[in-house]
This record gives C-alpha cells, structure tokens and sequence, in this order.
C-alpha cells in the first residue's frame, strides 16, 4: 500500500508504503518512502529507505535498507 505525493517542486515523486504479509511460518511487516522521478524534467534518480520485521516459529529477525538507482 503505498501514496504518491509531489515533492521538491513537482520535479520528484514521495512515496510512503507499507507491506504486511502473513503465511503459515510467520508474517512480515515493512513500512518504507521511496523517492522517484515525476517528469521528463526531472533526474533520472530513485532513492528509498526500508525497515522491516519478519516473525516466526525460530523468533523475529529484523532489517533497514537503503537503494539507490541514478541513470546517466
């Protein structure tokens, strides 16, 4: 689940988010902001932070991430 919102004068795209999964060994939570290109006039640059935790039968194991992808 995710919501784009305008940033840095039009020229880029926020996006925060948050993915729950759940299965038979455990479940996952992520919540993160992605920032990515919102026109033809703006970088070619995506940037994006993630933290998450994944629970199960062995116990909580948890994660930050950080991505970033520039084109030339």
């Amino acid at each position: 689940l995710g919501y784009g919102l305008p940033a840095f004068g039009d020229r880029f795209t926020g996006t925060p988010w948050l993915g729950l999964g759940r299965t038979a060994m455990g479940r996952d939570m992520r919540i993160g902001w992605r920032l990515g290109p919102a026109g033809e006039r703006a970088p070619n640059l995506d940037f994006g932070i993630e933290a998450g935790r994944r629970t199960g039968p062995e116990g909580s194991d948890h994660s930050v991430a950080l991505r970033l992808d520039a084109r030339f």
